[in-house]
């Protein structure tokens, strides 16, 4: 009987540790497989076996024993797939693209002209002039990308940059010279390159 149960006892923790190796490796196929075969090494190193040659199981601490095991087990398992979903929480938020709120319409409506002394500020104008963003870079309009003017019969198109926040066009007498602009929730602003202040402010459609 002694033998028999030692092989038996053998045998179950040897099957019982490999469907929990291969339950792991099938969740977590790349960077958890590593840390899922150091925590089983780990574990059934430690785990107490009371089958030994010179005496027989004790079938209450074998029971016992084995609860603990699973116990130990199920917790493991338990923080393993936190971590998992942790992992893939993270990971999307990571591939997520920025949100580029720049696409879409705006329509011209203040222009600031400082006259030199920094008196100046914005004033309301009536135009139908509209810029569009495109999300490939492209930025089209229906009047003069390259000045403030308010017209809107003179169709030009270029290209932009979120990250320098530039914009150019091969419409403009200085077409490498980058005209910057800013974004503030729906409100755009184009500076124009002028020895004082020349800003275009536009509004969301």
């Amino acid at each position: 009987m002694g033998i028999n149960h030692i092989l038996r006892c053998q045998v179950w923790n040897a099957v019982y540790f490999c469907n929990f190796y291969f339950f792991l490796t099938s969740i977590f196929e790349t960077f958890v497989h590593g840390v899922a075969v150091v925590i089983l090494l780990g574990m059934y190193t430690k785990i107490p076996i009371h089958c030994h040659a010179e005496h027989s199981c004790k079938q209450f601490e074998l029971i016992r024993n084995n609860n603990l095991t699973i116990e130990k087990l199920n917790i493991m398992k338990r923080i393993l797939l936190f971590f998992l979903v942790l992992g893939v929480l993270f990971s999307c938020n990571k591939d997520k693209e920025p949100e580029n709120k720049l696409i879409g319409d705006w329509k011209l409506i203040e222009v600031l002209a400082d006259p030199g002394d920094g008196s100046g500020t914005f004033n309301a104008v009536q135009s139908n002039k509209i810029i569009r963003f495109e999300n490939d870079g492209i930025i089209t309009s229906n009047g003069n990308l390259c000045d403030m003017s308010i017209n809107s019969d003179n169709a030009t198109s270029g290209t932009y940059s979120i990250t320098d926040m530039t914009l150019n066009s091969p419409d403009c007498s200085y077409p490498d010279y980058g005209i910057t602009f800013d974004v503030n929730g729906n409100t755009l602003m184009i500076n124009y390159p002028c020895i004082e202040p020349c800003i275009a402010k536009y509004e969301k459609q």
